[in-house]
């Protein structure tokens, strides 16, 4: 899941010169994580487990990586380095921390089931957080957003391509 993902959204939704279409496949990621959330919540097999384990995989990866690309996309070429690590710090102790929460739910008797029924609600309350967001225009959706019209507004590439000079992985 984590690498037909991102491929899939790559594909089907994102278009590296319209930064809201970034936006929007992590709203649909945020519910495709959400029903691999609510399907192992409800599993009554093992395929059935490994299946909606592989569709939450889905979900989360395309959110982390999409939304990675949207702030490369988005964020001055000054401040691309400090605002990538901050990503990074900020969702590594985000994972930390929900993986103490979900191991002490555990100590306190909550089973895998109840975990993962709460973490498809918890989902469910971000992604009406998320949708409404990106359809009132906010983020990346901002009418100054909808089209890169020139090649000169880097660090925008074509869909498909990749910005040798501006990406932080090919220096």
């Amino acid at each position: 899941g984590c690498l037909v993902g991102p491929i899939f959204a790559n594909i089907a939704i994102v278009d590296g010169k319209r930064p809201y279409t970034m936006q929007f496949a992590c709203v649909v990621a945020c519910a495709v994580a959400i029903l691999g959330w609510a399907g192992l919540a409800n599993s009554p097999t093992f395929e059935m487990l490994c299946f909606f384990h592989f569709v939450r995989s889905l979900g989360t990866s395309v959110m982390y990586q999409i939304s990675t690309l949207l702030l490369q996309n988005l964020a001055n070429v000054e401040m691309l380095g400090r605002v990538l690590s901050y990503d990074k710090v900020l969702s590594s102790a985000c994972e930390a921390g929900m993986a103490y929460m979900a191991g002490m739910l555990q100590d306190g008797g909550f089973g895998a089931r109840g975990i993962a029924n709460l973490s498809a609600s918890v989902g469910g309350f971000l992604l009406i957080f998320w949708s409404s967001y990106h359809l009132f225009g906010r983020g990346a959706a901002k009418m100054e957003f909808r089209e890169i019209l020139h090649k000169d507004d880097l660090p925008y590439s074509e869909k498909g391509e990749i910005d040798s000079v501006h990406s932080p992985t090919m220096m």
